[in-house]
């Protein structure tokens, strides 16, 4: 069983690491116990620029990282834990949130602002973006030897 599941690891990190445009999106990357991750839902996982900016040695951990999530899950399962009240309330509003962080973003990505609704936003809350600054007197000392150390802080006087 474990053997073969690092087969399918490895065969899966090798299709992620020689991923390309023409590739086959709904390639099976790993598979736990009849639990499969597919690329495509690998992919969803991320955004478009966080995808191809991540290495293949990046991938290959996030791959791991799933194995391991899902059996910690299905064992999690095994062991009736989702049947916990408390649990199963927290789940439920993990999904809610999810749910309500998806939405969220998809309106935020829907919403353009123009440079002069950005300037005119300014003009009119001018008095919020101009706070008074605070000021701090930051001062260091860096000595190398404990012995030197322990005589400046004892005749150091407080401020």
């Amino acid at each position: 069983m474990k053997r073969t599941l690092i087969i399918l690891l490895l065969a899966g990190i090798f299709l992620v690491s020689a991923c390309d445009k023409a590739q086959d999106t709904s390639a099976k990357l790993a598979e736990v116990n009849g639990e499969v991750l597919t690329l495509d839902a690998f992919k969803s996982t991320f955004g478009v620029e966080e995808w191809e900016a991540l290495s293949p040695q990046l991938r290959k951990s996030y791959v791991e990282d799933w194995v391991n999530l899902t059996l910690l899950a299905q064992e999690a399962e095994k062991r009736d834990l989702h049947k916990d009240p408390a649990l199963a309330q927290r789940i439920s509003y993990a999904t809610k949130k999810v749910k309500a962080n998806a939405l969220i973003a998809g309106s935020l990505a829907q919403l353009r602002i123009s440079e002069d609704q950005l300037f005119s936003y300014f003009r009119i809350h001018q008095a919020d973006f101009l706070k008074p600054m605070q000021l701090y007197n930051i001062q260091r000392i860096r000595l190398q030897d404990k012995l030197p150390r322990k005589t400046c802080f004892s005749n150091s006087m407080p401020v």
